[in-house]
């Protein structure tokens, strides 16, 4: 016998039930307006300051429709069409302020799906700019905290999905293993929030372009990231600035960006 909620929504026809299903597919949050007022967090390695409390396992939001075998066969379908249609796009907020890094989840497919793949955009708000900017100089000029940090959450995506647990680097090797998600295209959106160095905004943008463009020539995600996408509109002395760059990421060859030396944090 259905449980009361399964014959309830079995009895709304099927077009409702689909938004029913939207729903639970897609987890939404909204992001925090500032580091000012993050909400809880807690503190993990490169000060990267992780929610406290993380979104709810899949298993929990989707119980209900694998328990009976017409809501399960629907649930399928609709998980595939999601994928298929390209709707199933993940977004993920980071706030930086100096060192540190705020990460929120603020849109989330609830379940992933082998070789299905889903799109992921980070919208990075900039409060401040040291983070970004390159170290040393000459031969040992290496990239700044707020790159590896970047670097390191996308990965921990790719292997760990929607839990930001779990940071995914131990020391500064890159941890192995065949991943959750399969990025068809990763979307780096840079918006500055800092009003008072808009000199320095130009020179972060290009830090963001040219690592993630030496990360995709490299093969830094190996076969779960199909393109590398990063844009940026800003404005300086009244005078708008668009930068746009796309690369297809080629199969891996050299150290990683987390392989290397050069955290600041």
């Amino acid at each position: 016998m259905a449980e009361p909620q399964q014959s309830s929504l079995l009895a709304l026809p099927r077009e409702l039930r689909n938004h029913v299903l939207d729903y639970l597919l897609l987890d939404h949050h909204n992001a925090p307006i500032s580091p000012l007022f993050p909400g809880k967090r807690t503190k993990g390695l490169k000060d990267i300051m992780f929610p406290s409390k993380t979104p709810n396992p899949a298993s929990r939001r989707l119980a209900p429709l694998l328990v009976n075998k017409q809501l399960h066969i629907e649930f399928l379908e609709h998980a595939h069409l999601l994928y298929t249609s390209g709707h199933a796009t993940a977004e993920l907020d980071i706030m930086a302020k100096g060192y540190s890094l705020w990460p929120t989840w603020t849109r989330l497919p609830t379940l992933p799906l082998r070789n299905k793949p889903a799109d992921l955009t980070i919208h990075l708000r900039v409060f401040s700019t040291e983070a970004f900017r390159p170290l040393g100089g000459g031969g040992s000029r290496a990239q700044g905290a707020g790159l590896r940090g970047l670097y390191a959450l996308i990965n921990n995506f790719i292997r760990m999905g929607r839990s930001l647990e779990f940071y995914l680097v131990n020391g500064d090797q890159g941890v192995p293993g065949q991943g959750l998600y399969v990025v068809d295209r990763l979307t780096v959106e840079v918006e500055f929030c800092d009003l008072y160095t808009p000199d320095t905004w130009a020179g972060t943008v290009r830090e963001i372009v040219e690592g993630f463009g030496m990360l995709a020539g490299c093969g830094g995600f190996g076969e779960s990231v199909g393109r590398v996408r990063v844009v940026s509109r800003f404005t300086v002395a009244g005078r708008v600035n668009w930068v746009e760059k796309e690369w297809v990421v080629r199969e891996r060859g050299g150290a990683l960006p987390w392989e290397k030396g050069g955290n600041a944090a």
